[in-house]
Order: structure tokens, then C-alpha cells, then sequence
């Protein structure tokens, strides 16, 4: 039990030292998403990319559209609340995959115990 725990809190140690090492969103994926969280965290139940429709949107096309449809909406929804509790920090978007990827090393084991005791 102590070497799980030992790994868990490496694992946890080094996830939250990565999101600590560049102070920006990279420009496609996290971007993206920690602006539709931050959306979210407005309107839980409608996920949008622009809020305003300012501009033309094409509902075909996944960069340009209004609502956002590209990715379930579980984990945009912790990061909603990620950013509701602890502001528009880019360590407020990076947070729920630190802890929902640490907790996955629990499972993962508890897996592993189960099929191979």
C-alpha cells in the first residue's frame, strides 16, 4: 500500500509541476476549451464557443461554430467550475486534468488488484 501511495503523490508532484511551467494556453486545444468552459461557466447546459454570434459561424465546421459539440461535455464542465472557483488562471484550466488523471492511477490499480490478486 505505501508504494501506490508512494506513486500517486509522485505522479501528483510532477503533473502539478508541469502545469506550473508554461504560463500560457497552447494555442489550439486548451484554448479552445478553456474558452467554452469559461462559457459554461455562465450557462451550464449550452456549450458555445462565441457567446455573441458576432461573427458568421459554420455549423460544419468545428473551429467556427457557435455551440460546441467537439468534445463531451464532462470535463468541460470541471473546468467550468474549475475557472468559477479560482478565476480565468491557466492553472484554473489545467486543475480537474491534474486530479482526474492522479485519481486515474487509483483506478488503474484497483484494477490491477482485482483481476491479478
Amino acid at each position: 500500500m505505501k508504494k501506490i501511495l508512494f506513486l500517486i503523490i509522485i505522479a501528483l508532484l510532477m503533473r502539478l509541476f508541469s502545469i506550473t511551467q508554461n504560463p500560457f494556453l497552447w494555442t489550439w486545444d486548451e484554448a479552445y476549451h478553456a474558452v467554452v468552459a469559461q462559457n459554461l461557466s455562465k450557462h451550464m447546459h449550452k456549450p458555445t464557443l462565441y457567446d455573441d454570434r458576432i461573427i458568421a459561424y459554420d455549423q460544419f465546421e468545428w473551429a467556427l461554430n457557435h455551440i460546441w459539440s467537439h468534445k463531451p461535455p464532462l470535463m468541460l464542465w470541471f473546468m467550468a467550475v474549475s475557472l468559477k472557483i479560482f478565476g480565468a488562471q491557466t492553472w484554473a484550466v489545467r486543475t480537474p486534468s491534474v486530479i482526474l488523471s492522479t485519481l486515474s492511477i487509483v483506478l488503474v490499480y484497483l484494477i490491477f488488484v482485482k483481476l491479478y490478486s
